[in-house]
């Protein structure tokens, strides 16, 4: 198992305690992640675009617990960031802070891809 991930996108000794040496488990948690993560996103960027507070609110939450299961640091810590921003109702740096999510989720995409290699 891949010992060596971008500790500042996925965070891999949470991952071999909760699943020790289970790759495909945890492959299979990665999987459904990223597809609900791709939904959400899409959710994300049409409430941003709306200017639909309660939608951002509401989809950065989710992501935020999706991927804080998983180690998804980097993701996890700009979703907080944009649903505490929603939440206090502040445009100012919102629709910014959610288009750096899509690079974010495809740095995650990458990490998880590269755990199917080794």
């Amino acid at each position: 198992m891949k010992q060596n991930a971008d500790r500042s996108v996925l965070d891999m000794d949470r991952l071999i305690e909760v699943y020790e040496e289970d790759l495909d488990g945890m492959l299979e948690l990665f999987d459904l992640m990223l597809k609900n993560n791709t939904a959400l996103l899409a959710k994300l960027e049409h409430a941003a675009q709306e200017h639909d507070l309660e939608g951002v609110r509401s989809a950065s939450h989710a992501m935020k617990g999706s991927v804080g299961n998983v180690g998804g640091i980097e993701l996890y810590k700009l979703a907080q960031e944009i649903e505490d921003k929603a939440r206090d109702g502040s445009w100012d740096g919102l629709v910014e802070l959610v288009k750096k999510a899509r690079p974010a989720l495809d740095r995650l995409r990458r990490e998880v891809d590269s755990l199917r290699i080794e």
